[in-house]
């Protein structure tokens, strides 16, 4: 049993009080990948809140009693079967919802009848279809409610630094390269497509290439694309089918070579010798990541975006571009 640490819970410098925080849907990002993990893994929202000095998990929703009974035992927190009946109890700040995809907007909905919370984290993508991903975003401005979604690589320190190198143009212009993703466009290619705006801009034109394997339980198939950016051209091929699990993203420069491999657990570049007929140095300079504890990393930036400060999180404007990247992969590509 994972048991949180008693942590001051008074923000450094700041009289404020911590956030309050309640997590509906305890699948597996909102509970389970690292109950059986030490300490040095902080891979769920309720881990990540439960140990970060700015935010306080004061319960959780789930219509499974198995999940409600696991976060109980090991959060020792209020839990409930509907947020109909969380509501009547608790006021918080934050809700994060970590529920199925489709349930994302009829979830939004419910919370709105009940509360106005001071921001929402909503898990990735925000739904399958775009309309419902658009409605989303519209009610949450409607109500004045920050909404952020959970993409966790660009709260990464790695990512971070990556994409300073790539704005201070350690890395001369233009770019190539490659992004290798699996499991699907929407629920993990998405995922590198919102890293890519977030360090090369807006997209200029998406093309399809080709369509492969269907995850009909999850909605969701792989493709193969390119996508345009302002300065660079981007290939996305996804893995071989029945293959190992693998994403990456290679980029290429007239300066050097930057390689983001395994999810952004390793994170290296090389420099090109002009003395030596243009070839890679040999020599690799490692960029230090965190991805251990990525769930921290995005409560990190949410913090700080929520006090006005300098944030990489994904808000739902950020999160709505991916979609609609997505969207016009699906219908063949678009410029």
């Amino acid at each position: 049993m994972f048991s949180p640490p008693q942590v001051n819970r008074t923000l450094k410098g700041n009289s404020m009080k911590p956030y309050k925080c309640l997590i509906v849907g305890l699948g597996d990002i909102g509970l389970k990948y690292d109950l059986d993990l030490s300490k040095r893994f902080v891979y769920t929202h309720a881990r990540a809140i439960s140990i970060h000095p700015d935010f306080e998990l004061i319960g959780a929703v789930d219509i499974n009693k198995k999940n409600r009974d696991e976060f109980k035992k090991n959060y020792r927190k209020p839990v409930f079967a509907n947020f109909n009946d969380a509501s009547s109890e608790l006021n918080p700040d934050l809700i994060i919802i970590s529920s199925p995809t489709k349930t994302h907007k009829d979830v939004l909905e419910e919370i709105l009848k009940k509360v106005t919370p001071l921001a929402i984290l909503c898990e990735k993508p925000l739904d399958i279809d775009i309309e419902k991903a658009r409605k989303i975003v519209n009610e949450c401005y409607k109500n004045n409610i920050k909404l952020y979604v959970n993409y966790i690589r660009r709260s990464d320190p790695g990512s971070i630094k990556v994409g300073e190198l790539l704005k201070k143009e350690i890395f001369k212009k233009p770019y190539k390269g490659i992004v290798w993703y699996s499991k699907g466009l929407k629920n993990n290619g998405s995922h590198f497509i919102n890293l890519l705006e977030c360090w090369l801009g807006h997209h200029k034109a998406v093309k399809n290439i080709s369509k492969g394997k269907q995850y009909k339980e999850i909605n969701d198939f792989d493709y193969d694309f390119t996508i345009q950016y302002r300065n660079a051209e981007i290939l996305f091929c996804s893995s071989i089918e029945n293959s190992s699990t693998y994403n990456s993203i290679e980029i290429m420069s007239p300066t050097g070579r930057l390689l983001y491999e395994n999810g952004g657990e390793e994170i290296f570049f090389q420099k090109v010798n002009t003395s030596k007929n243009n070839y890679l140095e040999k020599e690799k300079t490692f960029i230090q990541t965190n991805m251990n504890k990525y769930q921290y990393n995005v409560l990190n930036n949410l913090s700080a975006s929520i006090q006005g400060k300098s944030s990489f999180i994904s808000t739902g404007d950020d999160a709505l571009k991916t979609l609609e990247v997505v969207d016009m992969i699906e219908k063949g590509g678009a410029n």
